[in-house]
């Protein structure tokens, strides 16, 4: 779910409005409690800390994909 998660968050980072704002500032200005923040780094950290990293890689066009089981444990 974390690469859903990664996903999400990016088209949400670049999506714009029709006059050309970015919306994140105007969701993140209402979200007050931080929670969409919040919400990413719980999952961002929770990756982190299970080491995940470690059996997906990103291909050449920036798109992550598992890593062979070959590759994850060496």
């Amino acid at each position: 779910h974390y690469l859903r998660v990664l996903e999400t968050h990016q088209d949400f980072a670049a999506t714009i409005d029709e006059k050309g704002n970015p919306c994140r500032e105007y969701f993140t200005n209402l979200d007050r409690i931080e929670i969409v923040t919040d919400a990413y780094k719980y999952v961002h950290n929770l990756w982190a800390r299970g080491k995940c990293d470690y059996c997906f890689r990103r291909n050449e066009n920036g798109t992550i994909i598992p890593k062979s089981t070959e590759d994850a444990v060496n």
